[in-house]
């Protein structure tokens, strides 16, 4: 597993968290799941945007 995380640039630990949560998922299925967080960021982003026009 050392490699891998190497390939990727994160730690073993994240690695290991990311099996641990994600192991018996196909990648469609993280693919879908990383959706709603993307969105949400999206949302807050234009939160912000809005906040700072309000003021």
């Amino acid at each position: 597993m050392p490699n891998v995380a190497k390939r990727h640039l994160v730690s073993d630990g994240t690695i290991y968290v990311f099996r641990k949560k994600f192991g018996q998922l196909d990648i469609e299925e993280v693919k879908r799941l990383k959706e709603p967080e993307a969105e949400n960021a999206h949302l807050k982003k234009i939160q912000v945007e809005d906040a700072h026009v309000n003021k």
